[in-house]
């Protein structure tokens, strides 16, 4: 088995056209429908080799994704793949320290795959009503790897492409600087649980416990040191604090 912090995803056939991306060296805003700016935090891009690592997220741009103030989250997977399954349990109590989910579903993985039927939320259907951050979810596919289920936008290929060229999920970019591709939780272990029984794991002290809450902190960490870049090249006078991921998570149980 390999390194569990190291965990690879799936690799996604027949994505769709990539578009080319303009890049500006300064400041720079691009307009689309939902009205996403990039904001150069530094102004070279030799600075990019000074900042610092978080968990499994590299960095990966010096500029800073927002839509209306918000730090913009990109999440690509798909319902039949097990790495995203298994991701998704932290991503969901992460992101809650922000916000409020709204239609969250709980989804088994892919039965035929080679990790089968692993327990974990789509966010096909989902939303986060949050002043800090912005979730934007592609899930590819259903539960069949045949049946597409949502498409990339032209932003959304050019980031997947540019950052992410073999075409693995799950993944995770953080307000357009941090990645983190595959899984930091463990599929295998919740391999043909049913959803029940991996929620009810999620709520005592054991591996998948305590990977979920060390991939939450790592999310948590990025999100709040990428939002202190944000408001600090904003000119803002201070910066928001949040709950630790680790009090937060001490009652999951309010998130099923």
């Amino acid at each position: 088995m390999k390194n569990q912090s190291k965990l690879k995803g799936k690799k996604v056939q027949n994505r769709t056209e990539w578009k080319k991306a303009i890049v500006l060296t300064a400041i720079i805003v691009i307009t689309v429908a939902a009205f996403i700016t990039i904001v150069q935090s530094e102004s070279s891009s030799n600075s990019i080799q000074n900042e610092k690592a978080i968990g499994d997220f590299i960095l990966v741009s010096n500029s800073i994704l927002t839509e209306n103030g918000r730090i913009v989250i990109l999440f690509i997977g798909a319902e039949a793949c097990p790495f995203c399954a298994a991701e998704s349990w932290s991503i969901v109590y992460a992101l809650a320290q922000y916000g409020t989910w709204n239609g969250l579903a709980p989804v088994i993985s892919n039965a035929t795959d080679s990790i089968p039927k692993v327990p974990g939320y789509t966010f096909a259907n989902a939303t986060l009503e949050s002043s800090q951050v912005s979730f934007v979810e592609v899930e590819l596919t259903s539960t069949s790897w045949d049946q597409k289920l949502q498409s990339l936008n032209s932003t959304e290929s050019q980031l997947f492409r540019e950052y992410d060229p073999s075409g693995s999920i799950p993944f995770l970019l953080i307000g357009g600087m941090y990645l983190h591709i595959g899984s930091a939780v463990s599929p295998y272990p919740l391999s043909n649980m049913s959803w029940s029984q991996c929620y009810n794991l999620s709520k005592s002290q054991n591996a998948f416990h305590d990977q979920v809450v060390s991939e939450a902190s790592n999310i948590s960490q990025v999100i709040n040191y990428v939002e202190g870049k944000y408001l600090s090249s904003s000119g803002a006078s201070s910066v928001p604090t949040y709950p630790a991921p680790e009090l937060f998570l001490g009652d999951i149980s309010r998130l099923r």
